[in-house]
């Protein structure tokens, strides 16, 4: 097949797959009953008042536990129905006394809460539930542009390379927990979307594919984080490595007018925050300041072999796989230690890669330097690079939820670190096409290929074997009030 072919047949898979990906979102619609996932009866609420204004926040509480008693949340969670529904969130002991009309006066990480707030609003729809299906759709629309964006990101990398990084799109296209969180009416996809927007824009730089909008574009989705949530934090910490990595002797001048683009908008989002959200600015700095300390005095316990240190790191694992309805539902034990044993394969073979691609370049270095030469040292930089800036990626994840979560003897969930998700594809797609490639090229095709379809199995399974029955195909409890 001629490039000609095989570009139209990649460009009719793709729209096949995100087909596939929106009737997914909509079968999710249907088959996830309401507040269902992790942290839903915290952050609707909130939008929703948002969209109604603060004097309607009894009436949007009041409405949400109706919505919640209607679709069995107190039987799906493991909690006996009350006699006499309470009119307020805060007095319903699992969700730890959360107080919806407080929060949504806390100016803190409310940029997304208030966005989709204003969005609804302008509809001047007042029924809650169709208020809560929209805020959905808006998690949809996010997710797929999130999705859109990966895809652009690995085909970038490996039109440019000639490797085979593309396969960890495809890795990723089929994680079951990843398309779980699409319809859930959270700030969750926002912030895989801004994630997914700044490594799009790091990943351009890196590669020199880039124009001037994507160094504005990068500072701009690491500035948003102070407004949204923690989570995407580290995109500010991972923001000075890209001045390093995106240095090319051959094209100085781009370079330094990006970097002076970069920093000017740094400095520009900073007085602007000093002066608008200076409350949210001292919270983030004293974060940092607060998980350096942290992480300077505990870094010995994240290698510790002590049962906390275990456990946070397998849940954190397990649950970038598949765990649903608050967290309490999953697939057995074995296929949770597969997964395991396949991202320690992809790590492992990672650092091949990093090694490989070292030599490679160091050799090219050495080498007297020709046309086809200079070719393979430009690859062999931009393979380096980029796993470089992957690696720092999860150095910095592991770090950071360890000085904010592990130190402080508090549980982490998978769902957590989707803004970091790429690099997690990168390094995946690169460590397992790295070692099967030893046993042959044929071989990479035929394992990453099998892997994604298994992955593909697996995701029907789940919602087949697990999700529709546990929340649809269960018996009604003869026992009034479960």
């Amino acid at each position: 097949m001629n490039d000609q072919g095989e570009r139209l047949l990649q460009k009719k898979v793709i729209i096949f797959y995100f087909t596939f990906l929106i009737a997914l979102q909509l079968l999710f619609l249907f088959i996830i009953p309401p507040f269902q996932s992790p942290d839903e009866t915290y952050h609707f609420p909130i939008m929703a008042i948002y969209a109604l204004g603060e004097e309607e926040s009894e009436a949007v509480e009041r409405a949400t536990i109706e919505i919640m008693n209607r679709h069995n949340w107190w039987r799906l969670i493991g909690m006996g129905k009350p006699g006499n529904l309470p009119s307020r969130l805060a007095v319903i002991p699992f969700l730890g006394g959360y107080d919806a009309r407080a929060a949504a006066k806390d100016p803190l990480f409310r940029l997304f809460h208030l966005g989709v707030g204003k969005l609804l609003g302008l509809t001047k729809e007042t029924r809650i539930e169709a208020l809560y299906r929209m805020a959905q759709a808006v998690s949809i629309f996010l997710l797929t542009v999130s999705f859109c964006l990966i895809y652009l990101t690995f085909e970038k990398i490996s039109l440019l390379t000639q490797e085979r990084i593309l396969w960890g799109f495809w890795l990723l296209a089929f994680l079951p927990q990843l398309l779980l969180f699409g319809p859930a009416a959270t700030p969750e996809t926002f912030n895989l979307f801004l994630g997914c927007l700044f490594f799009y824009c790091a990943f351009s730089l890196i590669l020199n594919q880039a124009n001037i909008l994507h160094p504005i574009t990068l500072i701009f989705a690491a500035a948003l984080s102070l407004l949204v949530d923690r989570s995407v934090f580290a995109l500010i910490a991972l923001t000075p490595f890209i001045f390093i990595l995106m240095v090319r002797r051959k094209n100085l001048k781009s370079y330094f007018i990006y970097t002076f683009m970069m920093v000017f908008f740094f400095f520009a989002a900073f007085f602007f925050y000093r002066h608008y959200y200076s409350a949210q600015l001292h919270y983030f700095m004293a974060f940092f300041k607060e998980n350096i300390l942290v992480l300077r005095t505990n870094l010995v316990g994240l290698f510790s072999q002590d049962p906390f240190t275990r456990d946070f790191f397998l849940l954190l694992i397990d649950s970038l796989l598949l765990k649903f309805g608050w967290m309490a539902f999953g697939p057995e034990k074995w296929i949770y230690v597969l997964w395991r044993l396949i991202l320690a394969i992809g790590f492992a073979g990672f650092f091949i890669y990093l090694i490989k691609n070292f030599i490679n370049y160091s050799v090219s270095i050495i080498k007297k330097a020709n046309h086809r030469k200079m070719a393979e040292r430009e690859k062999g930089s931009f393979l380096l690079k980029m796993g470089l800036f992957a690696l720092v990626g999860i150095l910095v994840l592991i770090g950071g939820i360890w000085a904010f979560s592990g130190a402080h003897k508090g549980y982490i969930q998978g769902r957590q670190i989707f803004p970091l998700i790429m690099p997690i594809g990168f390094i995946l797609a690169a460590g397992l096409a790295t070692l099967v490639e030893l046993a042959g090229e044929k071989m990479v095709c035929l394992t990453l290929g099998t892997l994604i379809l298994a992955e593909f199995i697996f995701l029907s399974f789940c919602v087949w074997s697990y999700i529709i029955p546990i929340f649809h195909l269960t018996l009604k409890s003869p026992h009034p009030g479960l």
